[in-house]
C-alpha cells in the first residue's frame, strides 16, 4: 500500500471518528465530545492538504504531535460520554 493510499485511508477514518463524537457529544450533551469531534475533522482536513501538497512525504514528524493529543483526546471524551450515558449519573 502506497504512503498516499494510507494516510488518505487515516484520513477517512479520522473524519468518521469526528463526526461520531461531534454527534454523539452533541446529543448527550458532553461538550468534550463535540471539541474532540471538532478536533478529529480538523485533521482529517490538515492529512487531505498535506497529502495534495507533499504526497512524497513518508517521514512525518507532525505527525509525534497530532496523534498523541488526538488519541488522549478521544479517550476523555469517550469515558466523558460513558460516564453521561450512565443511569447513576441522570438527573431526572
Amino acid at each position: 500500500m502506497t504512503p498516499i493510499v494510507l494516510f488518505t485511508l487515516v484520513a477517512v477514518v479520522a473524519a468518521a471518528v469526528g463526526v461520531t463524537l461531534f454527534l454523539a457529544g452533541r446529543r448527550r450533551g458532553v461538550r468534550v465530545a463535540k471539541w474532540v469531534g471538532v478536533a478529529w475533522l480538523a485533521y482529517a482536513a490538515y492529512e487531505v492538504a498535506v497529502q495534495v501538497a507533499t504526497p512524497d512525504a513518508n517521514i512525518r514528524v507532525d505527525l509525534l504531535l497530532f496523534y498523541p493529543v488526538l488519541v488522549l483526546g478521544l479517550i476523555w471524551s469517550l469515558v466523558a460520554l460513558a460516564r453521561r450515558g450512565h443511569p447513576a449519573n441522570r438527573t431526572s
